[in-house]
């Protein structure tokens, strides 16, 4: 989930506290919500904003239902004698990362998918120190190339690598 996405949640999990504090309130007896409410007949760019408010965010969180929906039909599709297989993206990124932590070297794996028919892979990585890198990457794309064919059955086109970063070495203090 992406940064924007997490704030908007925060801000609609915010908004709604809001509002059920205010409706716990007038339940008790408090007019707090109904005079507010009357007073934005009289203060029309009150109102505006608080609508507008309302509506974008609203907006927002159905983006986001019908983005994870159109990520998860996201999937590579064979066909058989008896019906169709589908592996799911988010299948391979799981595959692709197990993978990939297992190698010598590698600290930390970020693993996305691009296109799936024709498969083409990128892998952010942390690595460790004291690694040829370009011995390593090399190993990594030939590795994850054969490791999809042999478990998924698949191609892969491409397999592209990012280096994020190498982690500085720990030295041991002694005192």
């Amino acid at each position: 989930m992406a940064l924007v996405d997490r704030i908007i949640i925060a801000v609609v999990a915010v908004v709604l506290t809001i509002i059920g504090v205010f409706a716990a309130l007038t339940t008790w007896g408090s007019s707090v919500l109904i005079d507010w409410l009357v007073s934005l007949k009289y203060a029309k760019l009150d109102g505006i904003l608080l609508i507008i408010i309302l509506l974008l965010l609203a907006a927002y969180l159905i983006m986001m239902i019908f983005s994870s929906f159109k990520s998860e039909r996201r999937s590579i599709v064979r066909s058989t004698e008896l019906g169709d297989i589908r592996i799911n993206a988010q299948t391979i990124i799981g595959l692709v990362d197990k993978a990939v932590k297992e190698i010598e070297g590698i600290k930390d794996v970020d693993v996305r998918l691009h296109e799936v028919e024709p498969l083409k892979v990128e892998i952010g990585l942390q690595l460790l120190p004291d690694y040829h890198i370009p011995h390593l990457t090399e190993s990594i794309q030939l590795e994850i190339k054969n490791y999809l064919q042999n478990t998924v059955g698949v191609e892969t086109d491409v397999i592209n690598i990012l280096v994020k970063g190498v982690l500085p070495e720990q030295r041991i203090r002694v005192q």
